[in-house]
């Protein structure tokens, strides 16, 4: 029998490309999701999986019940617009961590989430999701357990608050300027389908273990990576005026939400 995974966070921008993943390896998907979740980067799945409303099922009936082989934590709050500290909290802490224990009772052989690489100390995405990852270690199972800490993910139909999509759709506006800091910050920038089929190659050799998903290229910072982007938008006439300047506050804002 094809072996059951449950996954949260299935219709993000990379919960959803590893649900198709797991689709194509002959897992029984099944993804836990929010009533209002947009399910337009599954809608080709859904005939085929099986999919739960956090407010209209019980978690402990869903997961006692149905007996998943894997569960794989994706559903995440990065805090941008304003997003209370509670709703990051509940997210990315308290969520995982009623799966994980649930997971235990209920026999669950693998559980997998998805961390970041950020310091703690950056935001309280960051906090959240560390503070996870020291319950994932503490709590007592027989299950394997996996943390993937990911570097900074991007490509095509990402979030256009995330720092590649700001910086490219920046440049093909009709602006002058681009308000950004020095960008000494160091980060690795790693494809979005790179990260998802990681993962799926994890969940086919899955044991207990933490390991960060980085690209094969040395790290950039962030002004070495505005520069690039700019130098290959260049030759388009419409954004040949832009320039890349400073100004601290606003790019603050734009890492920490």
């Amino acid at each position: 029998m094809a072996p059951k995974i449950l996954i949260t966070g299935g219709t993000g921008y990379l919960g959803s490309k590893i649900l198709g993943i797991c689709v194509r390896q002959g897992y029984q998907v099944a993804v836990l999701k929010r009533r209002q979740s947009n399910t337009f980067r599954i809608a080709g799945y859904l005939p085929r999986i099986k999919s739960f409303n956090t407010e209209d099922v019980s978690l402990e009936s869903t997961i006692i019940c149905e007996k998943y082989d894997v569960i794989l934590h994706c559903a995440t709050e990065y805090g941008r617009r304003d997003t209370p500290v509670a709703d990051v909290i509940s997210a990315n802490l308290l969520l995982p961590l009623r799966l994980l224990e649930l997971s235990v009772r209920a026999g669950t052989k693998v559980f997998i989430n998805t961390d970041t690489m950020l310091d703690r100390r950056i935001s309280h995405y960051s906090l959240s999701k560390k503070q996870f990852k020291d319950w994932l270690l503490a709590i007592p199972g027989e299950q394997a357990r996996v943390n993937i800490a990911i570097e900074h993910f991007y490509g095509p139909g990402d979030d256009a608050t995330k720092f590649l999509s700001y910086i490219v759709n920046a440049l093909l506006e009709p602006v002058d300027r681009i308000p950004l800091t020095v960008g000494w910050q160091k980060r690795d920038f790693v494809h979005v389908d790179d990260v998802a089929n990681a993962i799926g190659l994890v969940l086919r050799l899955a044991g207990s273990s933490c390991c960060d998903l980085r690209s094969d290229s040395s790290t950039l910072d962030f002004k070495e990576n505005s520069a690039s982007t700019q130098h290959l938008l260049q030759p388009r006439k419409q954004i040949e005026r832009h320039i890349i300047s400073y100004c601290f506050e606003q790019f603050k804002r734009l890492l920490t939400k």
